[in-house]
């Protein structure tokens, strides 16, 4: 097994302390996740930006055009016409 050393902030470090043992597998499932575009963190950060109240909450949901998107790359999911850059986002 590789080792390998690197410099994080306390907070972090303190974080990766409680993780323990499992450091490894949280790391492994961590990079098998894809990465968000950086389009959807924005609309939920300017939701919670936005102080929004308990309903509001409940009520949040992707917008019309995230909805869409996704109907359309399921589509092609089940059809097997999803690019690689596109499995992988």
């Amino acid at each position: 097994m590789a080792k390998i050393t690197l410099e994080i902030s306390d907070e972090l470090s303190q974080q990766l302390l409680e993780i323990g043992d499992s450091l490894p597998e949280f790391l492994a499932l961590s990079l098998q996740q894809p990465p968000l575009p950086a389009k959807i963190y924005h609309y939920i950060l300017n939701f919670l930006a936005s102080k929004p109240t308990p309903e509001e909450i409940l009520n949040f949901r992707p917008s019309l055009q995230m909805q869409e998107r996704l109907n359309a790359l399921m589509t092609r999911n089940e059809k097997g016409e999803l690019t690689a850059r596109e499995l992988l986002n």
